[in-house]
Order: structure tokens, then C-alpha cells, then sequence
């Protein structure tokens, strides 16, 4: 179906070119002002994502480690079982 803009669009008042740049200063001063606010947030996501993968580093060193004492406690189970039975 056709749509027709004029029914679309809402009038805008007429404005002056002083009135106009006046605007336009303030929509570039607030799109700066966001802009900022993104960076900022977009920096604090960074820092948490940075955050969370230090954790899970250290947490997958700790879990090596825990594997490793087990597999040393196994082994000295087995020693202590095997000369328990040759006693």
C-alpha cells in the first residue's frame, strides 16, 4: 500500500538558520556526551570480561594442582598398600 509521507511526517515548526544551529550544537553535544557514556560503559565491560578470565586462570592453575596431589596421594596409597603386604 501507498503511504503517503506528507500524512507521515509531522510538521516541523519553520525555524531560523540561528535557531537551526543552535540544534544542531546541542544534538553534536549530547551524541558526544553519549558517546562518552558508551566508552565508558564498553571500558567496564572490558574490565569485568578481563576479571572473570583471571579468575578462571587462577581457578584451572588451582584445579591442576589439585590433580597433581592426588595423583601423588594415589601413589603414596599404593606404596604404603604394597609394602604392607610384603611385611
Amino acid at each position: 500500500t501507498w503511504v503517503d509521507p506528507t500524512e507521515t511526517v509531522p510538521e516541523i515548526a519553520p525555524m531560523t538558520v540561528g535557531e537551526v544551529n543552535t540544534r544542531v550544537t546541542e544534538l553534536a553535544e549530547l551524541h558526544k556526551q553519549d558517546t562518552q557514556d558508551l566508552y565508558v560503559v564498553l571500558k567496564d565491560a572490558q574490565d569485568s570480561r578481563t576479571r572473570i578470565s583471571q579468575r578462571v586462570t587462577v581457578d584451572s592453575q588451582r584445579v591442576d594442582l589439585l590433580i597433581e596431589d592426588r595423583i601423588a596421594h594415589q601413589e603414596t596409597i599404593q606404596i604404603v598398600e604394597e609394602e604392607t603386604y610384603a611385611a
